[in-house]
């Protein structure tokens, strides 16, 4: 599930595939993209950065934060 302000939403679902649900709220939309390459959608979430916001589930949310810590901690 990645969350995003509206106004990002066709980026989105351009970058990362379109949604199987969706859900609006006042101010952010809710999107269940499945994950078909881990890989490739990781990029493209990473390419996204503040428009979008990995809400789900946990255990991609544990991959996507140690994959950025183990690059942050190769960068010099």
């Amino acid at each position: 599930v990645v969350a995003t302000d509206p106004e990002h939403e066709d980026r989105v679902v351009r970058e990362l595939g379109q949604p199987l649900s969706r859900n609006q709220t006042d101010d952010e939309v809710e999107l269940s993209i499945p994950v078909t390459n881990g890989w490739l959608w990781r990029r493209r979430l990473y390419q996204l950065g503040t428009r979008a916001r990995l809400v789900g589930p946990e255990e991609l949310r544990t991959q996507v934060r140690q994959e950025l810590w183990d690059y942050v901690a190769a960068s010099p």
